[in-house]
């Protein structure tokens, strides 16, 4: 989503991509004449090569010959292109419940973790109970009041721990820095901890903590890797490289387990 510097909203520019449907669309030729318009692709690879180095770039150069509402081809993945504030604003009030799902990357299904997130869960009853779950027992206006306290008391103990951690640093000569994205992720991990168990998850100094941390950020390395069976299934059947992500994807989750 990219914005102008100023200016009102009908100046706001949006552009990303919204799931539609995998595989081929219900109607036959009657619903392809419902569709937004949009360039022709390749055979199997459909529009992929349209994307280029810069999606966003040439994203905007299709706006000019096919309009704010873009549909494209990627693999066997149907994708629409927003490019307006107008559309958008359309797009979520109207049409809200049928864009709900996202592609979910083929890496996350190691060990069904998409099947309990709500980020990658398909919408449904199991997902509206989550959502539910959490409105209700996390995010409402008194439990957030209410947990006030627990949430100072972890950013307190993530300071202290950074202070000790430098100082120990410049005692051995070092510089005195630290790696802070391993202390807010604690410091994370233990708001959560607090808020659904009532006690602190990990501890800086524990070695089951540090592993955990390590295991999460491979985690998220292999996830946010490209992949091309994200959008060509079958070359499942045929890859055996370090790219088929669900294999170390699912041995550093079982880390994090």
């Amino acid at each position: 989503v990219s914005y102008q510097k100023a200016g009102p909203l009908n100046r706001m520019e949006v552009g990303f991509k919204v799931e539609v449907v995998n595989g081929p669309t219900k109607g036959g030729n009657d619903s392809s004449k419902k569709r937004p318009p949009g360039p022709p692709g390749w055979p199997i690879v459909g529009n992929m090569f349209d994307l280029g180095t810069m999606p966003h770039q040439n994203f905007h150069q299709l706006r000019t010959k096919y309009g704010s509402v873009l549909w494209l081809k990627l693999g066997s993945t149907n994708t629409m292109v927003i490019q307006s504030a107008k559309a958008a604003a359309e797009l979520f009030k109207k049409h809200d419940l049928p864009f709900a799902d996202r592609k979910v990357p083929d890496a996350l299904t190691a060990l069904c973790y998409n099947q309990g997130s709500l980020a990658f869960g398909n919408y449904g009853p199991n997902w509206r109970m989550l959502r539910r779950v959490c409105s209700m027992e996390l995010q409402n206006n008194k439990r957030i009041n209410e947990s006030a306290s627990l949430r100072q008391k972890c950013i307190d103990n993530m300071i202290i721990w950074i202070e000790e951690d430098s100082a120990a640093s410049r005692a051995q000569g070092g510089t005195g820095e630290v790696q802070q994205v391993r202390f807010l992720f604690i410091m994370a991990f233990n708001v959560v901890g607090n808020l659904m168990l009532s006690r602190d998850i990990l501890d800086r100094q524990s070695d089951e903590g540090q592993r955990f941390f390590d295991a999460m950020n491979k985690v998220m390395e292999w996830a946010g890797k490209p992949n091309v069976a994200d959008f060509l299934p079958f070359m499942l059947i045929w890859t055996n490289d370090p790219r088929y992500l669900r294999i170390p994807f699912k041995s550093h989750s079982s880390t994090s387990q």
